[in-house]
């Protein structure tokens, strides 16, 4: 079984509040704690689960039982951009923590969509015990400087801050009751960049 878990949130946002103000066309600062602590972080968060990319960087924790059962399947790393590999033990038969040493023990396939690890050359995945989270692999998502984040995917969350903000409420009363859908450009956005599986 395996398991995956946010360590470590982002500190910065992919952009700043000025900017989401400035393409939302918001000139009053009246709701600036509003769209900075909910509405941003919710569009950000939104498109980063829609997509599979993260934005800015983040830890994340991957437990698994058991090693795969062949030396020619990876562990593959869920989410992209990977930025680097913190930690990755696991428990062996006589119950002592193993490191997986980099170049050693592994090799990281970061090109691969989604990242992958495999046995290193000549060598075979270990026998770990079985017990749960004997795996434990802690990386690191996203990019450090937001000059670096995909553009694609700040527009969505800022086509989504625009929209959550116009629309306060799920649903429009008139005439009757209408549930107000993502704009097509936003569904668009998110359709055409995310990884395979999302």
């Amino acid at each position: 079984m395996t398991t995956i878990r946010l360590v470590t949130a982002p500190t910065l946002d992919p952009f700043t509040l000025e900017t989401a103000k400035d393409h939302a066309r918001i000139d009053s600062d009246a709701d600036d704690a509003y769209l900075r602590d909910v509405i941003i972080p919710a569009a950000v968060r939104s498109v980063e689960l829609a997509t599979g990319y993260r934005m800015m960087s983040q830890t994340y924790r991957l437990t698994m039982r058991a090693f795969p059962l062949s030396d020619t399947t990876p562990i593959c790393v869920v989410g992209a951009p990977i930025a680097s590999i913190t930690t990755f033990t696991y428990t062996d038969t006589a119950g002592a923590t193993v490191a997986m040493v980099a170049g050693t023990d592994y090799t990281l396939d970061s090109e691969a969509t989604p990242a992958a690890l495999w046995p290193y050359v000549d060598t075979s995945w270990p026998t770990a015990r079985d017990v749960p989270n004997s795996i434990i692999l802690d990386y690191v998502l996203g990019v450090a400087d937001t000059a670096d984040v995909q553009p694609m995917h700040k527009l969505a969350a800022l086509e989504l801050i625009d929209h959550w903000y116009a629309n306060r409420a799920a649903v429009e009363v008139g005439q009757g009751i209408a549930v107000l859908p993502v704009p097509e450009t936003i569904q668009r956005l998110l359709r055409t960049d995310r990884l395979f599986g999302f």
